[in-house]
């Protein structure tokens, strides 16, 4: 018998790049850059090309190159793919090295500013970074071999004295740029990291000028690096790529930008200007020219069939290759291929495709639907422990197929499609049994490894793949989540992973959506209303949590647990949103239930009646708050434990309290011994941490010990913009805190800067009216009166006491803090009768509400008697005479 030898089918996914319109445009947009650069017309050009995994956009790139070195032997292009690396340094640095090693393009101003950035973050000459940095620069190798080592002081002045014993072109790009050289030396090293970018341009704009023709740069795996389930602000990420004012792009003619990924970009929303410079193309299906010429070279010779399988396909690349596969199937058993063989739609293809599967081949890929992400270790694993025959041949050979996928993070995944619906036909056997494997290998595995940790996240994911396999009823997953799932979630969503834990529940809520009358449905809107209050979406978790209590209560008995905790939840997004006597209400409702049904001393008891203490807070009734978060520490510690989460949360709130009582010496201790035991137990850039030394930083600043309460401030703010992103509530809250520090140091300038920062951040997030934004136009009035800007000033705060009478009412602590304040401002501009009216009415209120020897009402009362002076001692003689005797008895 003769040996026989196959030839292995094409593949539409991977292989087939001949795509007649992608193609077309990318030459279009190439002539047009062509042209631009003739005239020395300097424009931003972007082509695009997106669509979902699979579909051949990397396979369309590296056809594009091909050509262009057909059509030029030397042709001038370079590429970077988002999966080796996103970071801005670190792909920069590589593609520079990329273009220098091709074609001798110098970048004197971006080495210079990596070799100083690496320096100042305390790397000495010898490190291995900074000398991969020197050897992968030839003008850096050059200067060191005139100077070594380059020194560190007077680095500028050494460097443009070396440029001028170098080539042309870098003496001259350097010495255009001496102001920019001397400016690199000054820098500190964060601000220099966001100023790689515009220095890469510099050099690579002052070769483009002089070059003759347009240079080609493909960036692919774009989803990679602006991928929305990244934590933060993910639709910041590329801001290093397409900010108008800090980014690459925009800042280079003469190069057309290539870029493949997903999603279409979505830049127009940042910049209208996009709206010239980017052209976008879905690369989706096949056209029919494509889609039969390639049936006709996978070897299906009927023309008529090659049509109906382009109508059945759509020319989906996926679909096409399950009927090549197919039509190979057909022939194998002997028969003649006709269109029954595939069916009346996609759905039938597979099936039809399933049904000439052989031996254990069905099997595997039932298994691996199942499974939903592999690797080859991870499936033998699970396979072994659901005791599950596996045939690893007929695995190999599923392998090789189109509509197994690279996975996002390694390893294999089904096609979406394809993975649906084999899981709705494979078994219940084998979903049990696969369920079986995930349990064996990961339930323990998530109770054990950090949250944020991969394995977590791989452990979880899994878990989650059990549930969704197992629990057939809507009732069976709701309890499974609760076990199972939703402390992990929490966990995560607690850590600033907001995306990442609505990700985690997209699949559940897409189950529960088949029925919106369910308790599961009602669960899933509560657990995301959870998640979006921490995140800030306030108005959304609004929405989304009074639709869950709704739920519940009609699906429910009267006082049923799961009603009130979304009556909680929405009392806390109520607070957020500034609604303080609405969410009192409810939470008084649901502290009573709480009493009523679990006992005075229960968990969930306790924390509602913290919950209701701080509203206390926001409502100004800060005895009662004290009264009642006293109480819920003591319990806590007698129940809980001195380190408990609960317990630490509960020390926070009273020295909060404690605070605003004036007791700042107390307040101190206890956010000491609470910052040490967060670092300790959830670690240095944990969201609790943060807001312990956040707390701790205002306690200082209210004692007098600025310098300490700034560097406590700058770490907080530094930390949640690269956890929570730059217009996260809790980083503008951060933002401001700082401000009130640097206004304490008399840094107006820089204090004004980031308070109009913060004020038009939270006007767009949190509306005018929100407590916050009155706070933040607040403190940007008291900046502007020490900056000797009293008219602005007192405009902003004739505004916030309107506001906060309106919002808050007369006698609220806040509004007595902005009437005080106002009469500041009328003080300021000799204004002093104005003030004195003023000056009155807060100080009569304060006696009433915190009493004659609170801080605030001593402080008004000096305030009161200054102005007076000011008027005339002899024609108030009789009450300045009255605030002395009655100041004197407070000390």
């Amino acid at each position: 018998m003769d040996i026989v030898t196959g030839q292995d089918l094409p593949i539409a996914v991977r292989e087939f790049t001949d795509r007649e319109e992608p193609r077309a445009a990318f030459w279009k947009k190439f002539h047009a850059v062509e042209e631009a650069h003739a005239r020395k017309e300097k424009k931003v050009h972007v082509l695009s090309y997106y669509g979902v995994g699979g579909i051949g956009k990397s396979s369309l790139l590296k056809k594009l190159q091909a050509e262009m070195k057909e059509k030029d032997a030397a042709a001038f292009f370079s590429d970077w793919d988002f999966k080796d690396g996103k970071e801005s340094r670190a792909v920069l640095e590589r593609l520079k090295n990329k273009l220098e090693d091709q074609f001798k393009i110098p970048f004197p101003l971006f080495d210079y500013a990596h070799y100083v950035y690496a320096r100042k973050l305390g790397e000495n000459p010898d490190s291995p970074k900074v000398k991969s940095i020197i050897g992968e620069s030839s003008f850096l190798s050059w200067c060191m071999s005139a100077a070594d080592p380059i020194p560190v002081v007077g680095l500028a002045s050494k460097l443009l004295q070396l440029a001028d014993q170098g080539v042309a072109m870098v003496r001259d790009h350097l010495k255009k740029h001496s102001t920019t050289v001397y400016r690199i030396e000054s820098m500190e090293a964060d601000h220099l990291l966001k100023e790689l970018p515009v220095l890469f341009a510099k050099d690579l704009t002052a070769y483009m000028e002089k070059g003759k023709k347009p240079l080609v740069i493909f960036l692919d795996t774009y989803e990679s690096l602006v991928n929305e389930l990244l934590p933060g602000d993910p639709l910041n990420h590329d801001l290093w790529l397409r900010d108008i004012k800090t980014g690459l792009l925009p800042r280079v003619p003469y190069v057309l930008w290539v870029i493949a990924g997903r999603e279409k970009l979505k830049w127009e929303r940042f910049y209208e200007g996009w709206k010239e410079g980017l052209e976008q193309h879905l690369l989706g299906d096949l056209s029919e020219t494509d889609s039969i010429k390639f049936l006709e070279t996978a070897g299906i010779p009927d023309e008529k069939l090659r049509k109906i399988l382009y109508r059945l396909t759509g020319g989906t690349p996926m679909y096409l290759d399950l009927c090549v596969t197919q039509y190979e199937n057909i022939l194998a058993k002997g028969e003649t291929p006709a269109m029954e063989h595939f069916g009346a739609d996609t759905e039938e293809l597979l099936h039809r495709f399933l049904s000439y599967m052989v031996g254990a081949q069905k099997d595997v890929m039932y298994i691996l639907a199942c499974v939903e992400w592999w690797d080859d270790s991870v499936i033998f694993e699970i396979t072994k422990k659901a005791g599950l025959a596996f045939s690893v041949s007929d695995y190999e050979l599923i392998k090789s197929m189109s509509f197994v996928l690279p996975g996002d993070k390694g390893g294999y995944c089904l096609h979406q499609t394809v993975g649906d619906v084999l899981r709705q036909k494979a078994p219940k056997h084998i979903k049990e049994q696969i369920a079986q494997g995930l349990n064996k290998t990961y339930r323990e595995v998530v109770f054990e490894a950090s949250p944020l940790s991969e394995t977590h996240a791989d452990a979880l994911s899994a878990t989650l793949r059990e549930g969704m396999l197992t629990c057939e009823e809507d009732e069976a997953l709701r309890l499974f989540y609760a076990e199972h799932l939703k402390e992990e979630i929490k966990k995560i969503a607690e850590a600033g992973q907001f995306e990442y834990a609505i990700g985690l529940m997209e699949p559940l809520i897409a189950r529960a959506t088949q029925n919106e009358n369910s308790l599961l449905y009602a669960e899933m809107l509560i657990g995301l209303a959870w998640i979006k209050r921490l995140a800030g979406q306030y108005t959304e978790a609004k929405d989304l949590a009074e639709r869950s209590r709704a739920l519940y209560a009609e699906l429910t008995k009267e006082d049923d647990l799961d009603t009130i905790r979304a009556t909680g939840i929405l009392a806390s997004v109520l607070e957020e949103l500034g609604e303080y006597k609405k969410a009192r209400i409810l939470q008084e409702q649901v502290l009573e239930t709480r009493k009523r049904i679990l006992g005075e001393d229960h968990p969930d008891t306790l924390a509602s009646m913290n919950n209701l203490a701080t509203i206390f807070r926001d409502l100004g009734l800060y005895n009662e708050e004290r009264e009642r978060k006293e109480e819920v520490l003591r319990k806590r510690k007698q129940i809980l434990g001195e380190d408990h989460p609960d317990t630490l949360g509960s020390m926070n709130n009273l020295a909060i309290t404690l605070r605003n009582l004036g007791e700042h010496t107390k307040a101190k201790a206890l956010q000491e011994e609470v910052l040490e035991k967060q670092k300790r137990i959830w670690g240095e850039d944990h969201p609790s941490t943060l807001v312990a030394m956040n707390n701790l930083a205002l306690t200082l600043r209210n004692l007098g010990e600025y310098a300490e309460a700034k560097v406590l401030q700058e770490e907080v703010l530094k930390k949640r913009k690269q956890i929570l992103g730059e217009n996260h509530p809790s980083t503008l809250v951060a933002m401001n805190n700082l401000t009130l520090t640097l206004r304490n140091l008399r840094e107006y300038t820089k204090a004004k800067a980031l308070q109009e920062q913060v004020l038009q951040a939270r006007k767009r997030i949190l509306g005018e009216n929100h407590p916050d934004t009155l706070g933040s136009m607040n403190n940007l009035a008291l900046t502007l009166r020490s900056l000797g800007e009293y008219t602005e000033a007192r405009k902003l705060q004739e505004e916030v006491l309107r506001k906060r009478k309106q919002i808050l009412g007369e006698d609220h602590p806040e509004t007595l803090k902005a009437m005080n304040n106002l009469a500041i401002a009328f003080e300021d501009l000799g204004e002093h009768k104005e003030a004195e009216v003023l000056y009155e009415e807060v100080l009569y209120k304060r006696k009433q509400i915190l009493g004659e020897n609170h801080p605030s009402t001593i402080r008004v009362a000096n305030n009161l008697l200054l102005c007076l002076k000011k008027i005339g001692i002899f024609r108030n003689f009789k009450r300045i005479r009255e605030l002395k005797a009655w100041l004197k008895g407070r000390k």
